[in-house]
């Protein structure tokens, strides 16, 4: 009986454990981003301005940082300098990310260029696959995106929560910009579930095997 009761403590703190250690939403920055909208023939708009962190109030470390905690500092965008923003030729198209491995994201965070500028986005609908080529993606959900978080010097996050995907690349199909030719937008990142540390994997697996050892002297 004292087995027993030992067992299912131990249950419930390896259960506890789990939770406290493996579903903690950090901040993904993805290592590559591509387009075929265009890009705009200035060589500062680059696509990897949207994903180095420049022009971020407040910059984070990529996997390491509470995404909850991040984003609820509002860290701002300056979106004013070029060499911070992504412009495209197109006003519609993909913009592709590719996540540099194969994480579970939850929430998406997007820095529009703000102040109801014509080149925000408004529309865009979010796909998740394990390969560039988007065989087989899965489809994360339709969005609006506003378009006047702030001043251009200083735009706050715009956060978009979907159902816990696993994922290599995300696709960012936009359908509709605030009403110009051309589209643009500052900084984006992911909220992805954080993977155990080694040692916090190891101690978690000294503990099932322990309730599993209990169990058979209980038995």
């Amino acid at each position: 009986m004292h087995l027993n009761h030992l067992a299912t403590s131990l249950a419930v703190t390896a259960f506890a454990f789990a939770a406290t250690t493996a579903h903690a939403s950090i901040v993904l920055q993805p290592v590559g981003a591509s387009t075929d909208m265009g890009t705009d023939s200035n060589g500062a708009f680059s696509t990897t301005n949207v994903i180095d962190q420049s022009g971020l109030s407040t910059s984070y470390t990529s996997l390491v940082t509470d995404f909850d905690a991040y984003i609820a500092s509002n860290p701002t965008h300056d979106s004013a300098p070029s060499r911070n923003t992504w412009e495209s030729v197109n006003p519609t198209g993909n913009f592709d990310f590719d996540l540099g491995g194969t994480y579970t994201i939850s929430s998406f965070a997007l820095w529009n260029v703000g102040q109801d500028a014509g080149s925000n986005i408004i529309d865009f609908t979010l796909f998740a696959a394990n390969n560039s080529a988007f065989n087989s993606a899965t489809n994360l959900g339709s969005f609006s995106a506003d378009p006047n978080t702030g001043d251009v010097f200083t735009v706050s996050p715009d956060v978009f929560t979907f159902a816990p995907t696993s994922a290599s690349f995300v696709r960012m199909q936009i359908t509709a910009n605030n009403g110009i030719s051309l589209t643009a937008f500052g900084e984006a990142a992911f909220a992805a579930t954080a993977v155990p540390e080694p040692a916090s994997a190891t101690v978690f697996a000294v503990l099932l095997g322990a309730v599993a050892f209990l169990r058979r002297r209980s038995a």
